[in-house]
């Protein structure tokens, strides 16, 4: 990936922090493409955006991802929403954010 290039989308530290305001925690992928760089930022799912694209998964992936993106989309590269390649990039990503919380269990 090309680091120095400022992603299309890039948002700046204020806009950032009144996000994370409105939001909570905010998360941001960058995707390379050919050199030109985007920027999306996204909060983390709801309860209803999960079970949404759970039940959508079932049928059509496609869909599900589609919902998980637009549920959760806070900013960013208007590209990374219709461009079918940035798009697959991006929403591959959300395992991530949702696989970063680890639970511990203990008999006691």
């Amino acid at each position: 990936m090309n680091e120095q290039a400022t992603p299309q989308g890039t948002l700046g530290t204020a806009e950032i922090e009144r996000l994370k305001k409105q939001h909570g925690r905010i998360y941001e992928v960058v995707v390379d493409d050919e050199g030109t760089r985007y920027a999306a930022y996204f909060r983390r799912p709801h309860m209803t955006t999960l079970a949404a694209m759970t039940k959508m998964a079932k049928t059509d992936e496609m869909a599900a991802a589609r919902v998980m993106l637009e549920n959760c989309w806070v900013s960013g590269a208007e590209a990374v929403r219709t461009d079918a390649a940035l798009f697959v990039a991006v929403v591959g990503q959300f395992g991530t954010v949702i696989g970063s919380v680890r639970a511990e269990i203990k008999n006691v």
